[in-house]
């Protein structure tokens, strides 16, 4: 799912002094400094080139499946530009994307628990 950004923040002005848990996932998120005030918990997982083509095409969520070439001039690329990114944002949390899909999401709930009892 796509977000608009602009969108997004003005929602993010209207929740004030509520407390809201808003997962998003994708690479973009990182990329927009406008989005990247509005939360306070930001990860990225690293994964080596095998682990994430073998996660992508284990996905079942796709309208349709990947063109040829697709991923190697595209998705890796944008992947690795986005690494670099989340490396040289001090608030973002690097996982191991090694662990099990299932590790990570325990992980990732275990720090939003956290956070949430905090408030």
């Amino acid at each position: 799912i796509s977000i608009n950004p602009q969108r997004y923040c003005k929602s993010c002005e209207k929740m004030n002094n509520i407390l809201h848990v808003i997962i998003v996932e994708g690479t973009q998120i990182l990329r927009n400094s406008d989005i990247q005030t509005k939360y306070n918990m930001s990860y990225f997982i690293k994964l080596d080139k095998a682990t994430c083509y073998q996660r992508r095409r284990s996905r079942k969520d796709y309208a349709s499946p990947d063109t040829q070439g697709f991923f190697e001039n595209h998705i890796w690329p944008q992947y690795c530009d986005t690494e670099r990114t989340a490396f040289s944002l001090t608030s973002v949390k690097i996982l191991n994307g090694q662990q099990t899909v299932q590790q990570i999401h325990h992980h990732l709930l275990t720090d939003i628990t956290k956070r949430i009892n905090e408030c």
